[in-house]
């Protein structure tokens, strides 16, 4: 594949604040570490906040279920048995398939409704995720490939930026943040199916 003119961007690392039956690392990770398991009962959000223009968001992904993503409230899910309509594009690394419910590393989306979506791919601990809101789009990559098949809802400002745990241990373990002109070119992948850097 050619990259020219590809730049992957100007990121930082993630300084979580507000954590909530969590603890932060280094390079932007973050575990659940309490709180009764199989709830969206862990949280943090980012200091920065998306007021407008492009904005994403980088992690690598750890074990157990979690969600990384754009929230319209700085503690979604405080008051609601989940937090999906409050977090309106985020991807959710499960331990089980919707809607079949078979146990398996399943990827999902939380998109603003009521639910997660049914599944759009699997995934596996050390996978690189990004979300981003870009030209007023949200776009969703696993591994430098778009994650489909599934209808992107309308944004609106302010987004923050957010991580939720499901499972106890369950965490990233590195997280970075870029707005603007910062956030690069799109991922995008070689046609041999190597990450373009």
């Amino acid at each position: 594949g050619d990259n020219t003119g590809y730049s992957s961007g100007t990121y930082g690392a993630i300084t979580w604040a507000n954590l909530v039956n969590a603890t932060a690392a280094g390079s932007g990770g973050i575990t659940k570490t309490s709180g009764t398991t199989g709830f969206w009962n862990a949280r943090a959000n980012a200091a920065t906040v998306a007021a407008a223009g492009n904005a994403s968001i980088r992690w690598t992904q750890g074990a157990g279920a979690s969600m990384v993503g754009f929230a319209t409230t700085l503690t979604p899910g405080q008051t609601l048995p989940n937090p999906y309509d409050q977090i309106p594009f985020a991807i959710l690394c499960n331990l089980n398939s919707v809607p079949g419910q078979e146990s398996k590393n399943a990827i999902q989306m939380s998109l603003g409704g009521s639910n997660n979506s049914y599944d759009v791919g699997t995934w596996a601990p050390g996978d690189v995720f990004e979300v981003e809101i870009r030209d007023g789009v949200f776009r969703a990559w696993q591994n430098g490939m778009e994650l489909t098949n599934f209808i992107i809802p309308v944004p609106a400002y302010p987004l923050y930026v957010t991580w939720m745990g499901y499972t106890t241990s369950a965490g990233i373990t590195a997280a970075s943040y870029a707005t603007g002109a910062n956030t690069g070119s799109e991922p995008s992948v070689s046609d041999a199916g190597g990450l373009l850097l």
